[in-house]
């Protein structure tokens, strides 16, 4: 089955699935309308904090540059950041942890147990519409705000698929 797959890069495509982001900012539009299948890119957007927990995954040349394009979007980050080192420790992974200081030092070298996956279909939504003015507290002035419904994660995320530009199209086997 032929369906429609957009790339959004980590941790964004997780927040759409998991934490509540209803809105994805794009600087064009579609006119389609429909189920369309998120797909976590290969590149992991740069963030950090002022201690570094959580790590820093990409290394980052211009902090100034980083915090200014995504000052919106900081303390949300760290929330779902926190939340997600919660996670970790709550399912013991890695087994053992009793904290998230524990928690960071075991898990800093092993990306192998990281939780946000890269090029890896993980779930699908509802495009219901386009717009340029919605409040949702996710959305950037002056970008097209793709408005999202019905967050499904997959059972089985469909793993080592390349990411494309656009919405493109990928055949899941029924």
């Amino acid at each position: 089955m032929e369906v429609k797959v957009l790339s959004v890069k980590n941790p964004f495509a997780y927040l759409i699935m998991q934490g509540g982001k209803d809105i994805e900012n794009r600087t064009w539009k579609t006119d389609y309308r429909g189920r369309l299948y998120i797909h976590v890119s290969g590149e992991t957007l740069p963030f950090f904090t002022i201690d570094e927990n959580p790590p820093q995954f990409l290394k980052i040349n211009n902090e100034k540059q980083i915090l200014q394009k995504y000052k919106n979007y900081a303390g949300k980050l760290e929330d779902y950041y926190c939340d997600l080192a919660k996670q970790y420790v709550n399912a013991g992974v890695p087994t053992g942890s009793e904290s998230e200081d524990e928690w960071l030092n075991k898990i800093i070298d092993r990306p192998d147990l990281w939780l946000l996956k890269s090029q890896t279909i993980i779930g699908y939504v509802d495009l219901v519409d386009i717009v340029q003015d919605s409040n949702s507290p996710w959305a950037i002035e002056g970008q097209y705000h793709w408005i999202l419904k019905n967050p499904t994660l997959l059972a089985e995320p469909i793993q080592q698929v390349k990411g494309r530009l656009n919405i493109w199209n990928y055949n899941i086997s029924e």
